[in-house]
């Protein structure tokens, strides 16, 4: 993961009650696929309430 995305992801990250383990975090390429990453989680976090 280039740092600069990988610096954006840890801040977005944080800022969600959703923790996945590190390991199991994408290799992100992008701003974007960090943003619809996170919506995914949430999504699924939503639905299994």
């Amino acid at each position: 993961m280039i740092k600069e995305i990988e610096k954006y992801f840890i801040k977005q990250y944080m800022k969600q009650d959703v923790r996945v383990l590190p390991g199991h975090w994408p290799d992100f390429k992008s701003k974007q696929e960090v943003d619809e990453w996170i919506q995914l989680i949430n999504r699924v976090m939503k639905a299994m309430k």
